[in-house]
């Protein structure tokens, strides 16, 4: 039925074979040598040698023989317009009236492209992205999670924290309570369907949902650092005795201005996808983990955020926290900018230990706001000893007039960010190395690998992929929250990465084919670099494949996550089918995928890139890595079971793994495999620790 639909949208013969055109242009796209390889056999089979107006002869395909070109995939001739549209876009004929008789190889390798991944896309309408994976959990949350303390409460519910009883990992839950939310239950689904689609560094994540009979549950990223309305409220408990900075009750600017640079980033972001928060204030602006050495912000709580169209304004009622109300909210003008009013708030009270205004009822602030003329520039930042830049900042972004207020992408470009961080550093030596690696790897991987590798991406914490987020921040040179084909492409140039290769990276990166990489993505390309992460979080990824959670993966279930939004594709971009996929997964052959058989499955995937082979061979009577350790095992858990034989404590052996992770990027067994000899000598490792180390892994002392 899907294929018979798809055929009748797409207005094709019925005899025509999908699968198969999809197969041939898979396999074409497999690599960029492949791709390359094919496109000269096919140039020179059409091409004809053509004397140009100089008198020199070049080889040319006449546009004659494009039908013939696509008959090599056996793409239906109707498709030749894609060809046509691609050629005009071509900067040497974009402003030609008259398109050529006959094209060059150069133009020909750079359509042919575009045209196999257009008509790929058309054939296969997969709409699986980052919010395909949010899905509502049918069990009790006691099921699945044990319940701890309360960590505060949102606009609608308290939240506490909880831990999976499998995973262990650490949770909060939000309770919105049915009785006391006093809004519709569209509206709770709304700021579902609006998290849910939001996909940023400094948004907090969300990661499944339940309902009671009393309340929706929403499982979301613990942020260990708590939020900033506590962080200031512990400062301003120091006392007299040990004040922050003198004169001041507030936070150290530099941390203010980085937090405050890392909320407009997310603001950025969400009015790029129409979102307005609406309740901008210090209780829903958390920290990632406790380290203000290096900062990272999660905006949260987007209980009564509202969606907007292209005009600049929504006309609805009074609704946020009145403390962090712009004067135009109180008329029921609310727009993004109203978002950078509120920040400016959080700015100044968090410079200052208070805000610049204050009053009982909305009707008060009104009043005041009218009233009042906003003076930054008073004693209450004075006090504070901030800098000019920051008073400045201050200044525009409490601009009373709407229209004069700068928007968030406008406020980012203030003197006050410009010498801070923006994003951390590329990668240097090993970790470069094994970038590329990963993102070479994730290139060859099929469908239902990718689609596993970015919903293991959605469950991570931003806390575990730090070095994976500054790479990405530091790419997004436009910092609205997604790479464009130009950064990215620019990105790999930098990260070192075959020129040859970036356009079927960038292709392959690009999930869910909407033209942009969005974080979940980039996140996921590179997953294969981050060692035990991807085992960590796969019983969560298992569980969101299995839609009704009873313990399996079924057809259907499969289908539905390869699919995602779109209509049932009767084929995959890599030519196979849902039901291929599962003979494949299924090796116990009973018609579903058990966890073990998913697990086991993607573990091998990601195995099979790790040369061991080459390390194995040894000559000091070692039996190699097969007969001890796995290439994918972390070092910490490698270590701990080297402890006994060593006679040293597994603490001290879990420091050495600990050292080596932090300070040489080394994270696996499959790391070690790859190291030479001066490389062994550069860890400072124990001399009997390294002779292990070196038999058990290398086979050789």
């Amino acid at each position: 039925m899907g294929r018979f639909l798809a055929i009748n949208d797409e207005g094709l013969e019925r005899n025509i074979d999908v699968q198969g055109i999809v197969q041939r242009i898979a396999l074409t796209l497999a690599s960029p040598e492949t791709f390359k390889k094919v496109a000269v056999n096919v140039f020179s089979k059409f091409s004809q040698d053509v004397q140009l107006p100089d008198g020199s002869i070049e080889r040319q395909l006449p546009t004659a023989r494009l039908v013939d070109v696509l008959g090599h995939w056996h793409i239906p001739e109707d498709r030749i317009g894609i060809f046509w549209a691609m050629l005009r876009k071509q900067a040497s004929h974009w402003d030609e009236q008259v398109l050529p008789s006959a094209v060059g190889f150069d133009d020909f390798q750079a359509i042919l492209i575009r045209l196999l991944r257009r008509v790929r896309d058309r054939f296969c309408d997969i709409r699986v992205g980052q919010h395909s994976f949010l899905t509502q959990n049918k069990k009790k949350l006691e099921e699945e999670y044990l319940t701890a303390e309360s960590c505060g409460k949102g606009s609608f519910g308290e939240c506490m924290f909880v831990t999976h009883r499998v995973s262990k990992r650490k949770r909060v839950c939000k309770t919105i309570l049915k009785a006391e939310a006093h809004v519709p239950s569209e509206e709770v689904e709304q700021e579902l369907d609006t998290l849910r689609r939001l996909d940023h560094p400094h948004i907090v994540r969300v990661y499944e949902w339940f309902e009671s009979d009393v309340a929706y549950l929403l499982v979301l990223e613990a942020a260990e650092g708590g939020d900033l309305k506590k962080l200031l409220a512990s400062m301003q408990e120091d006392g007299p005795e040990d004040p922050p900075r003198t004169g001041c009750r507030g936070l150290e600017e530099d941390l203010v201005g980085v937090l405050i640079m890392q909320a407009l980033k997310a603001l950025i972001y969400i009015h790029s996808q129409k979102v307005i928060h609406r309740d901008i204030k210090p209780a829903n602006m958390l920290l990632a983990s406790a380290d203000l050495e290096k900062p990272r912000l999660l905006l949260a709580d987007f209980g009564v955020a509202e969606l907007f169209e292209d005009h600049d304004k929504v006309t609805s009622m009074v609704k946020g926290t009145v403390a962090y109300m712009g004067p135009e909210v109180f008329m029921n003008e609310v727009s993004p900018r109203s978002d950078v009013w509120a920040l400016g708030i959080v700015a100044f009270e968090l410079l200052c230990g208070k805000r610049p205004f204050n009053a009982n009822n909305p009707m008060a602030m009104y009043a005041q706001l009218r009233k009042v003329e906003v003076s930054v520039d008073c004693e209450k930042v004075a006090s504070a000893g901030v800098s000019e830049c920051a008073v400045s900042f201050l200044g525009r972004a409490l601009t009373k007039d709407v229209a004069a207020r700068p928007s968030a992408k406008e406020a980012l470009d203030d003197p006050w960010f410009s010498t801070r961080k923006q994003g951390g550093p590329l990668p240097q030596g090993r970790q470069l190395r094994k970038i590329r690696k990963g993102l070479e790897n994730y290139m060859t991987k099929n469908h239902f690998t990718k689609a596993a590798m970015n919903c293991i991406a959605s469950q991570l914490d931003t806390s575990r992929i730090e070095g994976l987020t500054d790479i990405f921040q530091s790419m997004d040179k436009d910092n609205n929250g997604k790479l464009s084909s130009a950064e990215l492409a620019c990105g790999l140039a930098d990260l070192g990465t075959d020129p040859d290769s970036i356009g079927q990276l960038i292709d392959t990166m690009d999930f869910n084919s909407d033209g942009v990489i969005d974080y979940t993505e980039f996140v996921a390309s590179l997953l294969q670099s981050q060692g035990q992460l991807v085992e960590d979080i796969l019983y969560h990824a298992f569980h969101i494949f299995d839609v009704d959670r009873d313990g399996s993966i079924s057809l259907e279930e499969l289908e539905k996550m390869l699919s995602g939004d779109g209509p049932l594709s009767p084929v995959l971009p890599d030519g196979k089918t849902a039901e291929q996929v599962l003979q494949e997964v299924d090796t116990s052959r009973d018609g579903k995928i058990s966890f073990a058989e998913f697990k086991n499955y993607l573990m091998h995937e990601q195995r099979s890139t790790t040369p061991v082979a080459s390390v194995c061979g040894g000559d000091e009577g070692g039996s190699g890595v097969a007969d001890f350790f796995d290439s994918a095992d972390a070092l910490d858990t490698a270590f701990k079971r080297l402890a006994q034989d060593l006679g040293r404590s597994e603490g001290e052996l879990q420091a050495q793994a600990q050292r080596l992770k932090e300070v040489h990027w080394l994270s696996t067994v499959g790391d070690l495999q790859e190291l030479s000899e001066e490389d062994w000598r550069r860890l400072g490792l124990p001399l009997k620790l390294e002779r292990k180390l070196r038999l058990h892994i290398l086979g050789r002392k």
